[in-house]
């Protein structure tokens, strides 16, 4: 008799919860994956309590699957020790069980490879990086001091673009990362940017992503491979641009 487990995790953003739920369902490791939050967690951590702000993944699976599913959950968590609990089943209305049991079946092809699953997830943070700044821009937000306005991000994300792109192949074939003075290679970007206006450098940043995309997709599977440098490389660039988001949201 197959026996069913509601597992649940909690982790820092929406972004990386969602991300979390995407895999284990691509992965067949979970028929369906919900996200839930914000919600405030108290706890002890180091001798000392806490509290932070924290989205719960939530996956409905086959128990069989569950150290799998452990597996693919501590590949895609930022903890060092995630919170991971799976709840039994006692009962549950026999049309939804067997939808579990079918959408888990390890014959099903994956939804996407992770290739395709993590280009896609780069596509969605630019776009709603994209979202953010239009939003932004159109409630009249403009750089104040030191803090950026969407035209500085967006130029700041036009470079790191263009640099990425030619630095990819030399990374591909082994070359180690270089280390960049940030604070410098910014400062830098926006002047060269001088006064373009904000819609100008949005269509700077739409054909840099392209143009990185593109040389992305041309590229062997194995590469995006957890572990592999362009991997944890992209995976970086899309929290990068989900903390901009938020940082955008913000701004009044």
């Amino acid at each position: 008799m197959t026996e069913y487990i509601i597992v649940q995790t909690t982790i820092d953003s929406k972004e990386a919860a969602q991300k979390i739920a995407e895999v284990l369902v691509n992965k067949r490791l979970a028929a369906c994956a919900q996200v839930s939050g914000p919600m405030t967690s108290t706890y002890w951590w180091q001798g000392k309590l806490e509290q932070s702000q924290e989205w719960k993944c939530t996956a409905k699976t086959r128990k069989e699957l569950y150290n799998e599913l452990e597996q693919a959950i501590r590949e895609n968590h930022s903890y060092d020790t995630p919170e991971i609990l799976a709840t039994s089943v006692a009962v549950g209305i026999q049309s939804y069980l067997n939808w579990i049991s079918e959408e888990t079946d390890s014959a099903l092809p994956p939804l996407a490879n992770e290739k395709e699953e993590l280009l896609r997830q780069f596509d969605t943070a630019h776009d709603q990086l994209l979202k953010a700044a239009t939003s932004a821009s159109t409630r009249g937000i403009t750089q104040q001091g030191s803090q950026w306005g969407p035209r500085e991000v967006v130029a700041h994300i036009v470079g790191w673009s263009v640099e990425a792109t030619e630095r990819l192949p030399r990374v591909i074939a082994g070359e180690p990362p270089l280390k960049y003075d940030d604070e410098a290679f910014n400062v830098a970007i926006i002047t060269v940017l001088g006064d373009q206006p904000f819609d100008v450098v949005v269509d700077m940043l739409r054909q840099a992503h392209q143009r990185y995309m593109q040389l992305l997709r041309a590229q062997d599977e194995k590469v995006f491979e957890p572990g592999h440098p362009v991997f944890t490389r992209i995976q970086a660039v899309i929290e990068h641009l989900y903390e901009h988001t938020r940082s955008l949201d913000a701004l009044e």
